[in-house]
């Protein structure tokens, strides 16, 4: 069926091509792990490890914005606290954020209208500020004596990351579908680390288990900031079950926040206990009585 002009280019249905993607992969990985320091074959598993990337940039541009925003909820700790030198650091998140950012750049274009279409000029303004003084920061931190690695790598997590995520979120999500899109992602988000907190349960292994030991504190199954991610999921469920006329889905979010409560209460954060009873009140009260 030939697909209506104007639809970003995930909107096409093309699946067939993806397993041959993952193939592919699955060959450079093995020839990257029998590469005998050959340059060749190295520069060849490379290529071929970056065919399923090329395919989600082609394909389905919006899929690499849901990795990175699911990433950064519920993989924190593995992409952006884990890095490889080059000379300087790069970390998954970087890698994470220039795909989700060329997929916008390719959906802005083939919608045919660009940055600024989705920009209001209050919000162009900030844009522009914030870049300047980023800017400007990085020039102060160089001139009083900072290494130069460090005020990028300052420059990257207090500027760049927040101003291109945000720039790129707007790409990606539009109201409508675009809201609906973003609760289903933080709930996908949710379930990922109430499977991480299962399995730290099971093995007895928590959260950084071997600085908690050392500091004589209780074992935590979940970072704070992903009991946070988990509390978010929480009340995402609980507003949707609320909210919905479909006694499904009404049955569906009533199991999914009973879990997340779960593994908030298996948390050990007695802080995230008492923030979790105050969202659930304003969630509550804003929601107001459930529809007919």
């Amino acid at each position: 069926m030939t697909e209506p002009a104007g639809l970003p280019p995930d909107a096409v249905d093309s699946p067939n091509i993806l397993p041959y993607a993952l193939g592919c992969s699955v060959l450079g990985i093995v020839l990257l792990t029998l590469r005998a320091d050959s340059p060749a074959i190295t520069a060849v598993g490379v290529g071929l490890v970056g065919i399923p990337l090329a395919c989600v940039l082609i394909f389905a541009p919006r899929l690499s914005f849901e990795i990175l925003f699911i990433s950064s909820l519920a993989l924190g700790s593995i992409t952006a606290d884990q890095g490889v030198s080059i000379g300087f650091t790069i970390y998954g998140l970087d890698l994470l954020i220039l795909l989700a950012t060329i997929g916008a750049i390719a959906t802005m274009t083939v919608e045919s209208h660009g940055l600024r279409g989705i920009l209001s000029p209050s919000v162009e303004r900030t844009l522009v500020g914030l870049s300047l003084l980023a800017a400007l920061s990085a020039i102060f931190g160089v001139m009083n004596g900072n290494p130069l690695a460090e005020v990028l790598g300052t420059l990257r997590r207090m500027f760049v990351y927040p101003i291109v995520s945000f720039a790129v979120g707007l790409a990606f999500l539009r109201p409508g579908a675009g809201t609906d899109r973003l609760r289903k992602m933080i709930l996908f988000a949710g379930c990922l680390l109430l499977a991480i907190f299962v399995l730290r349960l099971m093995t007895g292994y928590g959260y950084r288990q071997e600085s908690f030991d050392a500091a004589g504190d209780v074992t935590r199954y979940l970072s704070y900031t992903e009991t946070a991610v988990v509390a978010f999921a929480a009340l995402v469920a609980l507003s949707t079950r609320t909210l919905t006329r479909h006694p499904e889905q009404r049955r569906t979010m009533t199991l999914a926040f009973t879990m997340f409560i779960v593994a908030i209460i298996g948390s050990n954060y007695r802080t995230a206990w008492l923030a979790m009873l105050g969202g659930v009140a304003v969630t509550m009260d804003c929601a107001g009585p459930p529809p007919a």
